[in-house]
């Protein structure tokens, strides 16, 4: 869930959201949510003391990240079952070099001064962030913006294989928030033809999260791979049409 929009989550929508500084455990943070949208869907994140939660729009899944523990793991509603993920390695992630070069001048987003960036991946160019440190530093969203980021990283890993034919510059927006310490809060990313990719349109710090909605369920099946999710939610479904060749890797993967 290159965004903060987000199996699954599907690639695109969590551009924004996207990867990996891991919070020191009994951080204290207020009950925080942040709406994402991202291709004409909506991505919910959501954080309190203990969890944090980001929401796939299309088939009602999530992550669940226990940040006292660290660990996290794919909830699947629809059939009950949940999937730990925080010790997947992520050995078949592509190495990539990210620059993100800033702009001159500045904007105002949300009623935020913000910092446009051009982003780089291994020289390529893969499109434009527009952050703000005055936004996350206002707002009080570091700790959100690390969990959420850990999320994101550990997807990766999960889907095992098959992140190979995932273009880097997909994957680079899936890990900005990486770059929040330096950056900030991204409030909107572009692809490298000018489209949008993904844009905040709230956050609420006063939020009030029911303690159903951030916990993990004790009666589910608990699964030990991707192998034994249900065929219809498994990680690679809302991957298919931004990924050629992802069937292919489904098979290699996923059928025995």
């Amino acid at each position: 869930m290159r965004v903060f929009g987000l199996q699954v989550i599907d690639i695109k929508k969590i551009t924004f959201i996207i990867s990996l500084f891991v919070l020191a455990a009994g951080q204290s943070v207020a009950d925080v949510v942040i709406d994402v949208q991202a291709k004409g869907m909506t991505t919910r994140l959501m954080m309190n003391e203990r969890y944090a939660r980001m929401d796939n729009a299309a088939d009602g899944s999530y992550l669940l990240l226990d940040r006292k523990s660290r660990n996290s793991w794919l909830v699947l509603p629809k059939t009950r079952q949940l999937m730990p993920i925080a010790d997947q390695p992520g050995q078949f992630a592509q190495q990539l070099k990210v620059v993100l070069q800033p702009q001159p001048g500045e904007r105002e987003l949300m009623g935020y001064r913000t910092q446009h960036y051009r982003m780089l991946v291994n020289n390529r160019y893969c499109g434009d962030v527009m952050a703000s440190t005055e936004a996350m530093r206002k707002l009080g969203l570091q700790p959100m913006l690390q969990a959420v980021a850990t999320l994101a990283d550990q997807q990766l890993a999960a889907m095992g294989p098959y992140v190979a034919v995932i273009d880097s510059c997909t994957q680079a927006s899936m890990s900005i928030l990486s770059h929040s310490d330096r950056i900030g809060l991204p409030l909107r990313i572009y692809d490298n033809k000018g489209g949008l990719l993904s844009d905040i349109i709230n956050v609420d710090t006063r939020a009030k999260i029911s303690d159903a909605a951030l916990s993990l369920p004790g009666d589910y099946q608990q699964v030990a791979s991707a192998k034994q999710l249900s065929p219809t939610q498994n990680l690679i479904n809302n991957v298919r049409r931004y990924a050629p060749g992802i069937d292919e890797a489904y098979r290699r993967y996923f059928v025995r």
